[in-house]
């Protein structure tokens, strides 16, 4: 059976919220690395910032290491994405991801605030 993800492909991971004080987390990444269930991967974050309403890119790439579970949606991105300009745009039932070119990703389960 092959693997869910394979090195190299792009993943926008929305991590689910499991209380009400729980800090909001996205990140984009480019898978580098994976064992099992385990993924290794390269690109940015994403923090829910409540004055704002939105989430923010974190100016700094990084590196994360997750596990593939029920607590995340994963999302496989074009292989054209531009990670490093994905921005977030916001209406009243949607949250547009997008990195400004022909990538739009229209996520209304997190767009609640």
């Amino acid at each position: 059976m092959a693997p869910a993800v394979a090195i190299g492909e792009k993943l926008y991971i929305a991590e689910c919220a499991v209380g009400p004080h729980t800090r909001r987390h996205h990140f984009a990444g480019e898978v580098v690395g994976m064992t099992g269930d385990i993924l290794r991967l390269a690109g940015y974050d994403f923090v829910y910032e409540a004055t704002s309403g939105n989430f923010e890119r974190k100016s700094w790439q990084s590196e994360r290491i997750l596990r593939i579970d029920n607590t995340m949606v994963f999302y496989v991105l074009p292989a054209d994405c531009a990670l490093d300009a994905l921005t977030h745009e916001r209406n009243d039932t949607e949250l547009v991801i997008t990195d400004g070119g022909s990538f739009r990703l229209v996520d209304r389960k997190f767009a609640g605030r």
